[in-house]
């Protein structure tokens, strides 16, 4: 390592043109570069991606999906959404449906314990639901709106006015619960149950709950959110980060949430379109199915492997 570590300055007009005011942006792509700025370089500027060896069965992704998909279905479907014996009747038939149709719709191949594989799944989606409901119960939330597009499919983007310049970012909110008076609460899920604290947000590894949050404000126009949080769908509990009780600086809440996001957008916009991709492994070590893992001389083994 040494001053020019990773230096890419000669990159750096085709980022500014690649990257400019008018890209929409993903805000798991700017989340990638907040974890490490090499591995957004590899996995999306050069477009790469790290070959697994052939296995059987789901993997992460295909998993989320299938998971996302189901709970959709299931609270769509659930004669009421706010009653758990309700969506669970739903779950159970829209699970046995997209379980039989998932190796051809998401391309793998089932192993001998895929039916294993589907009870296991149908359990931790059980105890996702009757998760859900409890927090519903206890804060007298209820569920109002799921899988809601902004940016894509034809929907306005969100446009964030950050140093003279905009933003914009497109996305999909998992989840919008709201109460008796009015108050909004967004719930993103997320398969893995890594890297869903407080300290993710500060640190500008995790972007999207704000993000989303202001979506649903500015975009979607459904209310103020008064709460939100990450929700680990195989651990079956909600993480560590809640915007109702985060501090920044001298603000609270979603607004001092909001700050952080934006905060960390200029810093991390401005470091792609100058074309700033030195490794930066996260602390506790980096995924392994990072792009570079094979190559990158400051790769070190850690969550995900």
């Amino acid at each position: 390592s040494g001053p020019n570590d990773a230096d890419a300055d000669a990159l750096a007009g085709l980022m500014q043109q690649r990257y400019g005011e008018g890209h929409v942006w993903s805000p798991s792509r700017l989340e990638a570069y907040g974890a490490c700025p090499h591995q957004f370089f590899v996995r999306y500027a050069l477009e790469l991606e790290a070959k697994p060896p052939p296995s059987l069965g789901l993997d992460a992704a295909r998993l989320g999906t299938l998971l996302h998909a189901i709970l959709e279905r299931a609270y769509a479907a659930a004669q009421d959404p706010a009653d758990p014996d309700s969506v669970l009747a739903a779950m159970r038939k829209a699970a046995g449906q997209m379980f039989e149709r998932a190796p051809l719709e998401l391309g793998f191949r089932p192993s001998l314990l895929w039916q294993a594989e589907q009870d296991q799944l149908l359990l931790a989606l059980e105890t996702t639901i009757r998760g859900l409901a409890e927090e519903d119960a206890a804060s007298r939330w209820r569920p109002a709106a799921f899988e809601l597009p902004f940016g894509q499919n034809g929907a306005q983007p969100l446009a964030i006015q950050l140093d003279g310049q905009t933003i914009l970012l497109h996305g999909v909110v998992d989840r919008v619960d709201r109460s008796a008076d009015g108050r909004l609460r967004i719930i993103d899920y997320k398969t893995g149950s890594s890297h869903l604290e407080k300290q993710d947000l500060t640190l500008g590894r995790r972007l999207q709950l704000p993000l989303y949050a202001l979506a649903v404000e500015d975009v979607l126009g459904m209310g103020r959110v008064a709460e939100g949080f990450y929700w680990a769908l195989l651990k079956g509990g909600p993480g560590g980060l809640k915007l109702s009780s985060y501090k920044w600086k001298e603000e609270s809440g979603p607004p001092a949430a909001a700050a952080a996001a934006r905060e960390h957008l200029s810093r991390i916009v401005e470091n792609i379109r100058q074309a700033r991709f030195a490794p930066a492994p996260p602390k506790g070590g980096c995924p392994n199915y990072c792009p570079a893992a094979a190559w990158c001389w400051r790769y070190t083994p850690g969550w995900g492997a």
